[in-house]
């Protein structure tokens, strides 16, 4: 889930910094729902860090190695659907675009969270959601969503079109998804989390 969160988050700040050159597209409405949306990460990432505690450092540099091999995906992901809004004629198509990729990854976490939870209801029988609604990106998914319509509604001449009719988009978000659920790029980020953390002892915590 982590992992999830973090290329969600850098796509955000990407997204932001496009979008807060433009005086026409960084109105108020989008301002607040953006800094809505990254202060629920915000929430998130220290509450990671109070339960984590001296361990937090491990899972930052673990976080980051896995992120390193999962943004060349989120690279094409950003350019498959800058594509798409070029052919369809999408005013802004860049800076939407950006929009566009956070918003995917960010249904991306929210769906892992929601498959997660729904396989081990089936197998023990109960809802666990409750007990761990913090790692729910709901409401950073709402706000965003309110940041991407308030954009959206800001420009004039926008098409009516829709990224899941592009079939380039949708297999770069399917391919980010099969990589993010292979434990293999967690052992990989484990490993270097491990090298460039030596004073962690696995044992020492009953792992």
């Amino acid at each position: 889930m982590g992992s999830a969160y973090n290329i969600a988050q850098t796509a955000m700040i990407d997204a932001y910094n496009a979008i807060k050159e433009d005086k026409k597209l960084y109105r108020q409405q989008t301002k607040q729902s953006i800094n809505k949306a990254l202060a629920a990460y915000n929430t998130w990432d220290a509450k990671m860090r109070f339960v984590l505690a001296d361990r937090y450092q491990l899972w930052l540099d673990l976080s980051d190695a896995s992120e390193a091999e999962l943004k060349p995906l989120v690279t094409t992901l950003y350019y498959c659907i800058d594509n798409y809004f070029l052919k369809n004629k999408v005013p802004k198509s860049k800076i939407i675009a950006r929009m566009e990729t956070a918003m995917v990854l960010i249904d991306v976490a929210v769906n892992l969270f929601k498959n997660l939870f729904d396989n081990i209801q089936k197998k023990i029988g109960k809802d666990l959601r409750p007990m761990f609604s913090d790692g729910n990106a709901l409401e950073l998914q709402q706000n965003w969503n309110n940041a991407m319509q308030s954009v959206i509604n800001s420009v004039p001449g926008m098409p009516d079109i829709n990224i899941n009719d592009d079939a380039d988009s949708v297999q770069a978000a399917k391919n980010i998804v099969m990589k993010i659920s292979n434990e293999n790029i967690y052992d990989r980020a484990g490993e270097y989390a491990l090298q460039v953390n030596p004073e962690y002892k696995p044992e020492d915590y009953g792992e």
